[in-house]
């Protein structure tokens, strides 16, 4: 029996050992695994409009930067994943 069917691994910064256990647990529960990263608002104060712009340059380059994170922490498992899924098939 597998006690976990669906696991969901929310991320912020330096969680490297929170993602192992999350994938460690979805391998031996044969589970669904969704990873995600909570990304920071940056403050704004009543802006004037000049400000508005780097605000929102602000806020895109945070997003594309957890965003870079999360795809290299995630890309460290897609090797055994891979291999998981061919062994997987040929057993079935």
């Amino acid at each position: 029996m597998n006690r976990f069917k669906n696991i969901l691994c929310v991320l912020g910064d330096n969680d490297d050992h929170l993602l192992d256990r999350a994938f460690a647990l979805a391998e031996a529960n044969k589970a669904n695994l969704k990873v995600m990263d909570v990304v920071p608002k940056v403050q704004s104060s009543s802006l004037m409009p000049q400000e508005e712009a780097i605000y929102i340059d602000n806020q895109a380059a945070m997003l594309l930067s957890c965003k870079t994170r999360l795809e290299k922490q995630i890309a460290r498992y897609q090797k055994r994943l891979s291999s998981y899924h061919r062994w997987h098939s040929r057993t079935r």
